[in-house]
């Protein structure tokens, strides 16, 4: 039996070789593939690391062991400090390093990319001009800010240009940075014929580094605008306006020179040298700042010549609070202008503060021919700190219109109406001097807090509110019915005031219970008179134009009670002036009107009753100086349209 069993095994195994595992004569012999044999060496892929500097191309050079197996290079890398097209390698970003993996079908590596800042010397052994051009965008570009490191490593101490940034091949703009023998850095800056010049940097002792001069300068482009910043302090400025006509700004140039009268070598490098558009954090900090800080300085001399330090860079803002804080140290006792603001180069637009032999400060302001003379400040003996005469100027610009703060007190101002016809108020200038009026003496003025603040700033919105604000309750009121008034307001070009007048005591047939004079009732006015029979009238002057016995009703048409009492309003558009009476127009003068008058200043609120000489008391409530942003005077405005 088991014989049997494997016969039959036997046979089924023949039978398998037979029908499963036929061998024909002709098929191929497929050998068993050997792994060493199938590996293919395609050599290596090998690429340097590199430096290229900003904004310059540099060949990348991949090598290849083995040329048969060379092929297209991709490469790929994290961040935007580089670009690579068609084989370059391009500097975006300075100061910046990038890995970057190079691949083929076959191949992989990595390599660094360092981008270096532009640098360039700048040196002559004669002190004659040298000059580097400078990479700047395309010219569809206008929006840039540039930067750079400048080190005057030898230079002529009798004079040097140190560094001169010219746009359009120094074709009438550029900022110039000039060093006299004293040491003295000033900047000359001149764009479309419009000049800037002896803006105080310093001197050079303020910026020795290891026997060099250090110093880093910044110019941002916005549009036609340019601003110049030293050591991160803007100094001066073009606006679109002035560059008005001018072709576009296109190249940048730097040069420096020694040969005007003493020739002689100077070396002067350029480092750290690149531009940032406008997409940048730094840049939009420059165009839209809140704060322009200045540099501290001293004004100084020893025989009391005028001494100026002149800031550039109002004229980019139109509205702008400038604040300052001087101290003087040392002063002659017979006469001292310690401190004076002027606009353009002290062409007729100035603040003066001059303290006389007794020791007391008085403000003089001359604005367009307009003078504004004698007001008081304060006594040298109330401002003593650390035996020092020290106060805070405040100067705040709305368009051509200026308001002198004193120790954060309004004091003085002009409008758009007295400015008519002068020029844009372009830069300031401070000066400080003993020798005006005699024989000068020593001085020294130290001016440190130096700032612009510009519209989005509190600080600015502080000193406007000292401007357009609420008026305290006040009551006006004589035993013997003698003319009273309220503090000075000051009259911006468009305004609104808005105030409630009650008479709480009248013990005369005839008042004047409130009258609104502008320029301390220099011929400009809208009074309120009441008669005998209870009738109010108004009479109304401007500029020599009489509109008088105008009915306001009687004063049995405005009882509060017993109390006779309206609201006033007078709504001012530049020379333009309209009066409501219970919110009812009653009188105007127009442009015309007025034509000829030098500008409503200042307004004036009054009451008297003296033509009886008799007692009354009349109390303003409810007042305010509106701006023309306000709901109030845009109400007002159409009421009159």
């Amino acid at each position: 039996m088991q014989k049997k069993i494997f016969t039959v095994l036997l046979s089924a195994i023949t039978l398998l070789g037979t029908f499963g595992c036929s061998k024909k004569e002709n098929d191929p012999v497929t050998p068993i593939p050997d792994p060493d044999e199938q590996k293919i060496d395609y050599g290596t892929l090998t690429l340097e690391d590199v430096e290229v500097t900003f904004m310059s191309e540099l060949i990348l050079n991949p090598v290849f062991s083995k040329e048969e197996y060379e092929e297209e290079v991709t490469y790929t890398f994290e961040g935007n400090a580089i670009e690579i097209n068609d084989g370059k390698v391009k500097g975006l970003i300075p100061n910046s390093d990038t890995t970057v993996k190079a691949k083929t079908s076959h191949h992989e590596t990595t390599f660094d990319v360092h981008v270096n800042y532009i640098e360039a010397s700048l040196t002559s052994p004669t002190g004659g001009e040298s000059k580097y051009a400078v990479k700047t965008p395309d010219a569809s570009i206008n929006k840039y800010l540039l930067h750079f490191h400048v080190s005057a490593i030898k230079y002529v101490n009798e004079y040097t240009r140190l560094s001169s940034f010219a746009f359009n091949a120094s074709d009438n703009s550029w900022y110039n940075i000039e060093m006299d023998a004293s040491g003295n850095m000033h900047l000359f800056a001149r764009f479309n014929g419009i000049e800037k010049y002896w803006i105080y940097l310093g001197n050079k002792a303020d910026y020795i580094v290891e026997n060099s001069i250090e110093y880093d300068v910044d110019i941002l482009r916005n549009g036609q605008a340019t601003t110049f910043y030293f050591n991160n302090k803007a100094v001066c400025g073009f606006t679109e306006k002035e560059m008005e006509g001018y072709a576009s700004l296109a190249t940048m140039e730097v040069t420096a020179a020694a040969d005007r009268e003493n020739a002689g070598e100077y070396i002067i490098n350029l480092s750290k040298v690149y531009y940032e558009l406008e997409n940048t954090g730094a840049y939009h900090e420059l165009v839209n700042p809140s704060t322009v800080n200045f540099a501290d300085f001293t004004l100084a001399h020893e025989q009391g010549d005028e001494q100026k330090y002149r800031y550039g860079y109002i004229a980019n803002k139109e509205n702008m609070l400038f604040s300052s804080t001087i101290d003087v140290e040392k002063w002659d006792n017979n006469a001292t202008r310690p401190v004076a603001f002027a606009f353009n180069g002290s062409d007729n637009s100035w603040y003066n503060i001059e303290m006389n032999a007794e020791g007391a400060l008085h403000l003089f302001a001359r604005f367009n021919g307009v003078e504004k003379y004698w007001i008081f400040l304060g006594n040298k003996s109330d401002l003593m700190v650390n035996d020092k005469i020290h106060f805070e100027v405040n100067i705040l610009k709305e368009g051509q219109e200026t308001y002198y703060f004193f120790n954060k007190k309004l004091v003085c101002w002009f409008n758009e109406a007295e400015l008519r016809g002068y020029p844009s108020l372009d830069f300031l200038e401070v000066t400080s001097t003993t020798d005006v009026w005699q024989e000068g003496k020593e001085f020294k003025v130290n001016i440190t807090n130096n700032k612009f603040e510009y519209e989005n700033s509190a600080n600015y919105a502080e000193f406007r509110e000292k401007i357009y604000k609420d008026i305290e309750n006040t009551t006006l009121f004589s035993e013997t019915g003698a003319e009273t008034r309220q503090a000075e307001i000051a009259v911006p070009t468009d305004m609104l005031y808005v105030g409630r007048v009650s008479v709480l005591e009248d013990s005369t047939g005839w008042i004047r219970p409130s009258a609104f004079a502008f320029n301390n009732s220099d011929n400009s006015w809208y009074n309120i008179e009441t008669d005998n029979g209870g009738a109010v009238n108004l009479f109304a002057r401007f500029n020599g134009v009489e509109k008088y016995f105008i009915s306001l009703g009687n004063k049995s048409d405005s009882m509060d009670g017993d109390v006779f009492s309206y609201k006033v309003a007078i709504l001012k558009i530049g020379q333009a002036t309209y009066f409501f009476y219970n919110d009812v127009l009653k009188c105007q003068f127009s442009e015309e009107e007025l034509a000829g008058y030098r500008g409503l200043f200042a307004l004036n609120i009054t009451s008297c009753a003296d033509r009886a000489s008799s007692k009354y008391s009349v109390e303003y409530s409810s007042q305010s100086i509106l701006d023309k942003n306000s709901e109030e005077f845009k109400s007002y405005l159409e009421k009159i349209s």
